[in-house]
Order: structure tokens, then sequence, then C-alpha cells
């Protein structure tokens, strides 16, 4: 036997002493943890079982061993008898690798979760590791031919930071057989802040009503504003891009004559599609409910188009959904309640009846799928001064409406202020209950509305309640109200039942009325509201990074700009977009 072939057999049996001293049999895995090591899981495995017995059959994790005995072996006759190898089998791919990286990046001083903190998972054909913890060496999976992806478990945010995190193209697609891919996930951790805050209208007139919308990188904003010198009201909006960073110019929607007034836009987007309703009021010819749309993104808008037409009545507080090339759009007129609807993009409107008892005001709109879905308030049937909550269904995209229902019969008392949320056919309503003392009641229907339960009280323990707001994503619904303080209340279950209340503000300050909005976006929670606990009207801000489970401490939106007030929310992604009044002007931030 020649030298080499000593060094050889020498170097095979210390190592495989070795490794039957320190491998322990909890570590027995086809995990693989250096790109070098990619040879091991890319040939039959039988072919080194004859040398090592594991380093290709998954019996413990493979070491860089596995390629350097390929790198002796090639070329060497011998040291194959030896082995047992049969030169046909070498290199012969019979399988397909993915290589998935995990990365955390963090700013200083910032205590972050580590990449083997996240759990990684690969769905395909036989993937093998399926699930295990991220490395930022990178972890190799074997994987049949075939499409796949991988996701990660989604881990709670560190308080006060924001979580942005990115898959490269290779995290989902299809492999061959013989490929080797990689995938990186990327988790960047930043501090989560707000402003700087930017004055939209900044003129001599005074500036209300400011309504805010966002779709992709662009953020939209509308408001009305008594600037021209005719003391008219006009309908003023302003484009936002760069993901809320860079401010277009200002944009008069409507230049009404003398004496007219815009009162309560609200703005709406789909895609490119911008929608703007307002009602807009005349002093010899009512108020009536008109739109304007873009189909730029806001660079240029369309004629105005009255909706009210041919309702002989006066209107306001109109409300707007647009999704895909429906759009819907209902308001009332203080005693009745009208909807109507477009199903090419706002090209063209068609008024839809609500039924005989749609008496009321107050109206809020929601839609989810081929389900839309009405509430609002209208005088009881019971003793004098009852109001009762409202409600009125379509199943099929707005064409019709199933048989108003009373959501408070059993109730009795005043019920207003109600809104409703959707999801699939999961109906969410809550409102305002006062019979001596003001709650905040909630019902649901899991049925799209043909039934529904029974109501709760979510403000038992909790003073005088009012203006709740309602938000849901999956099976997460959260309900946020005021009173003393600003509460919040979440259900984790699809509204079967509520945790206890947390009072989110709790500082000593009088509630505002009017300023309590609520966002969403995958397990962030964003409530905002307004109180005067240092001394002024202020914007404040709660955010929850863990579906509510718990919130970071409030932040002061407006920070020392005085008596602010009327906030409103828009929310994508990791950012939260925020417009206000305030000292007669429009005043926006930026929170991310």
């Amino acid at each position: 036997m020649n030298n080499n072939n000593k060094k050889f057999i020498q170097s095979l049996t210390a190592t495989m002493l070795l490794i039957a001293l320190i491998v322990p049999a909890s570590l027995h895995s086809s995990v693989i943890s250096s790109s070098e090591e990619a040879f091991a899981l890319k040939y039959d495995k039988t072919q080194v079982t004859s040398v090592l017995n594991g380093c290709g059959n998954g019996e413990f994790p493979l070491s860089v061993l596995c390629q350097n005995l390929d790198s002796e072996v090639q070329g060497n006759e011998n040291a194959m008898n030896i082995i047992g190898l049969q030169t046909s089998n070498v290199g012969q791919p019979t399988g397909s690798v993915l290589k998935v990286t995990k990365i955390v990046l963090c700013l200083e001083d910032v205590v972050c979760p580590t990449p083997s903190d996240f759990t990684l998972s690969v769905s395909g054909n036989n993937p093998s590791p399926s699930s295990f913890p991220g490395s930022a060496q990178g972890t190799f999976v074997r994987l049949d031919p075939g499409m796949y992806s991988v996701s990660e478990r989604s881990l709670s945010n560190p308080p006060g930071l924001t979580l942005q995190t990115s898959f490269s193209p290779g995290c989902n697609g299809t492999i061959g057989s013989g490929d080797s891919l990689s995938c990186t996930i990327v988790n960047q951790y930043t501090i989560f802040e707000c402003g700087p805050i930017q004055n939209l209208s900044d003129n001599e007139g005074s500036s209300l009503f400011s309504q805010i919308a966002v779709s992709g990188n662009n953020v939209y904003v509308v408001w009305a504003d008594n600037i021209t010198p005719t003391g008219t009201i006009d309908l003023f909006f302003r484009k936002i891009t760069d993901g809320g960073t860079t401010f277009g110019p200002t944009q008069n929607l409507m230049e009404n004559t003398p004496g007219d007034s815009v009162g309560q836009p609200q703005v709406a987007v789909s895609g490119n599609n911008v929608y703007v309703v307002w009602d807009n009021g005349n002093p010899g010819d009512g108020e009536k409910i008109l739109l304007r749309k873009s189909i730029d993104a806001g660079m240029t808008f369309g004629p105005v188009v009255e909706l009210s037409d041919p309702f002989p009545e006066t209107f306001t507080a109109p409300q707007v959904i647009a999704s895909g090339n429906n759009v819907y759009v209902a308001w009332d007129s203080g005693t009745n309640v009208f909807f109507t609807r477009s199903i090419d993009a706002g090209a063209n409107f068609e008024p839809v009846s609500i039924g005989d008892e749609a008496g009321g005001n107050s109206v809020k709109l929601a839609a989810s799928g081929n389900n839309v879905a009405l509430v609002w308030q209208s005088a009881g049937g019971g003793q004098p001064g009852d109001i009762d909550a409202l409600f009125a269904i379509s199943t099929d995209g707005g064409a019709t409406f199933g048989p108003v229902m009373n959501l408070n019969e059993a109730l009795g008392g005043r019920n207003t202020n109600p809104h409703v949320v959707l999801s699939g056919n999961n109906v969410y309503v809550v409102w305002e209950h006062d019979i001596g003392k003001a709650d905040i009641v909630f019902t649901r229907s899991t049925d799209a509305g043909a039934s529904f339960d029974p109501v709760k009280i979510l403000s038992q323990d909790t003073p005088d309640s009012f203006e709740p707001q309602i938000a849901t994503i999956g099976s997460n619904v959260y309900v946020i109200w005021g009173g003393e303080d600003a509460f919040f209340s979440r259900s984790t279950d699809a509204g079967a039942s509520f945790e206890p209340v947390k009072n989110l503000s709790n500082n000593g300050g009088d509630f505002t009325h009017g300023g309590l909005r609520i966002g969403v976006s995958n397990n962030d929670v964003y409530v905002v509201w307004v109180d005067d606990s240092l001394g002024n009207e202020s914007v404040f801000l709660a955010r929850s990074t863990d579906a509510g489970a718990s919130f970071n401490p409030v932040k002061n939106v407006s920070e020392d700009i005085e008596e602010s007030l009327s906030p409103n929310i828009a929310v994508s992604g990791n950012n939260l977009f925020v417009v206000w009044q305030s000292s007669s002007d429009i005043f926006y931030s930026r929170c991310t």
C-alpha cells in the first residue's frame, strides 16, 4: 500500500471515530450547515454508505467530510476499491437543493430577535427538512423537482420597533432535477417614529373635514376649504407619492359659486382609480351627492357627476368604498338612507332600493367580496325617544338588499352611532346603547347577515362610553371607544368572546369626541384619539405589534401643534398616515 492510500485510510478512520464520539442522537437530521456541503444532498445517498454510515443518509448532521471524501476518491482507484465505491455512481444527480438563509438587520444598542428565533418552513415535493430554525449561514433543503415556497412564522416585534420583511425571488417557484437554488429572507428592524409634520393646506382660509386613503406608494388627501374671497367652501385634493414623502400640488376639485359649500368629503382608491365624493350645498337647491373620478392615480380628474339624482331630497354624509371595478356609495337625508353602485369603475351608477324601512341617518358602509352591508340609526318603535340600530345586507355585490333588520330589538333604549365591518361571511357590528348608562354593544353574524348572535356589552366595567369604532383581520376583531379615556378590547375567535378591556390613554386628560380611529395591517394595530392631557387637544397614537395583545408607549403625533382635532388615518404595511385639523389648516404626518 502506498503512502497516499495509508494517509487516506488513517484520516477516514479517525474522522469516523471522532463523529461517533461527538455527534449525539438528538442531532440526527439532514440539515447541512455550510455551503460547501450541498454536494452531499445532490447525490444518491447509497453511494457513500459503505464508506461512512450516515454521511449521506441523514443519520447525523452532515459535515464537510462528505465533500472532502469525494475529492479524495475522485481519480484514486485504489481508494475507491478499498471503500467499496463504484465509479458509475459518483456524481450522478438524483435530487435538488434549496439553500435558505435568514438575515436579521437591527440598529445598534437595540435588542432584536436572532435568525434562529424564527421558524422557517418549506412546502413542495418531499422537502427535507420541511421546518427548521433560521440560520445566517444558510440551511440546505433537499426537494424533489416541482413547485415550492418558503415561509416563516411571525414573531412579535420588540417594543417601539417596526419590522420590514423581504423574500428574495428564489423563495418560491419551481426547482428542477439537480438544481441548486437559494432563498434569502431579510428582516429589518427600525425605530417606529412619526414625522415630520406637513401643513397640507397652508392658506388663509379655514380648512376642515380632512380624509385620507392610501394605495401602494401613493397617499391621497381631501378636505374642504373657504380659501376663496367669495365665502364659498371648495373641495381640495392633494397627492403624496414615494410612500407618503413627496408632496404634489393642491388641486381644487370643486370651485363653487358664492353661497355654495362642500361638506364631509370622502376618498376611496382601487389601483389607479381615485374616487372623491362629497355633499355639495346650495341655498336654493339643497344638498347633492357629487363624485369626481381620476383614472391616472390622481393626476387629473374627470367631470363632476351627481349621484343623488333622481332622489328628491337634501343629502349629507356620503360613504364610499372601491373594490376592483365596483364602487359603492351610501348617504342619508336625515330621515332616509340611500345607496348607489357602479360595476364599471365609476363610468355608470345605478340607484338601488334598500326597502321601505330604510328611514334614518348616520349610515355606515362595509364591503367584502360580494357582500355589501349598511347600518344606520332610526327612530325606534318602542318608548318615546327610543332609537334603533338597523342593518341591511346585499350578497350579490349591491344589486339587491335583503330585509332591514333591527339589531337591538331585545334592548330598547337609544341605539346610536352604529359601525359595521365584514370578513367573508362574518358580519360584526358595534354601536352605543343608552338606557341610563351609555355602553358599547356588539353583535355578530356568521351566516352573511341571515341571523345575529345575542348582543354583548363590551364596556360593562367602564364609565359612560361613546363613539365606537371596529376593525377586523382574519379571526381577530378589534373594538375601540371613548369615555373618560380611550378604551380597547379584542376578540381572537371571530367575535365569539372578548378579552378584558384595555385603557390605552389613562392619562387624566379629557377625551375629545370625534377623534377615535383604528387601523390594522397584519399583526400591527393602530389606535388614534384626541385628548387634552397636555393642556390642549393633541392627537395621540397607541400601536400594537402583536395583534393587540399589548401596546407600545403612547406617541404624541401632533407634537406641539395646538388644538389638533378630527384625525383620520390610513394604513399600508408598516406605515401609518395621519391627517388632522388644527388652527384652520390640515396637517399630515407619516409614522413608520
